[in-house]
C-alpha cells in the first residue's frame, strides 16, 4: 500500500511577493523522507525557471504517487533540525489570519535574523557513481567517503571536525569529476 504513496511537503517559499503567499506542494525525494520534518528549511525549485529558493515546511502528508505529475521535488534540506516548532507553525498561521500579514512576515518575526540567511551545505553520496570506481580510491578518499556514507549526509563543519580543511578540499576536488558527491 505504501509503495503507491509519496510524501508531499506543503511549503512557504521565502519570498515577499503577494502572489506566492500560499502553501505550495513539493514531493519529498525518497533519500530525504527520514530527514525532512515540519518546521525545517529546504531548497526548492520555484517558478518556470526553477529558481532555487529557501522554503519552510508547514505540513507533510502522504499522497498517491500517480497523481503527482505537476509536483516538483525538494532539492534538499538546509538545516539538520527544524527551526520552527509545531507551536510556532500554529502561531504563524494565527498571525497571518489575525493581522492579515504574509506567511514570510510572520516567520521572520519568530526566527532570529542571523539564522534566516545562514545556509549549511550538505554532502551525500551518489552510490551509482561510487560503485563504478569503488576499487580505485586511495586511503584518505576511502576514509572520507566512508564517513559520509556512515552519516548518510554531512555538512562541511562535521567533516572539518574529523579531517583537516586541506584534506577535505583536496579529496572533494579529486572525486568531483566522478560525480560521487551530491551537494
Amino acid at each position: 500500500m505504501l509503495e503507491n504513496l509519496v510524501y508531499i511537503a506543503e511549503v512557504i517559499v521565502n519570498h515577499s511577493v503577494n502572489k506566492v503567499d500560499k502553501l505550495f506542494d513539493y514531493i519529498i525525494p525518497p533519500q530525504f523522507t527520514d530527514i525532512i520534518k515540519e518546521g525545517m528549511r529546504v531548497l526548492v525549485p520555484f517558478g518556470r525557471g526553477n529558481r532555487r529558493l529557501e522554503a519552510y515546511i508547514f505540513n507533510i502528508r502522504l499522497h498517491e504517487a500517480g497523481s503527482t505529475g505537476r509536483f516538483k521535488e525538494i532539492i534538499g534540506p538546509i538545516d539538520d533540525e527544524p527551526i520552527l516548532s509545531s507551536y510556532q507553525l500554529n502561531m504563524i498561521r494565527w498571525m497571518k489570519t489575525k493581522y492579515l500579514c504574509k506567511y514570510v512576515e510572520a516567520i521572520h518575526c519568530l526566527i532570529p535574523s542571523g539564522l534566516v540567511n545562514k545556509e549549511k551545505r550538505f554532502i551525500t553520496i551518489n552510490h551509482e557513481e561510487l560503485d563504478k570506481i569503488r576499487d580505485e580510491k586511495n586511503g584518505l578518499q576511502k576514509e572520507i567517503i566512508d564517513f559520509i556514507e556512515k552519516n548518510r549526509r554531512v555538512n562541511y563543519e562535521s567533516l572539518y571536525q574529523h579531517f583537516s580543511y586541506a584534506e577535505v578540499y583536496r579529496v572533494i576536488k579529486q572525486l568531483q569529476i566522478y560525480n560521487i558527491f551530491i551537494f
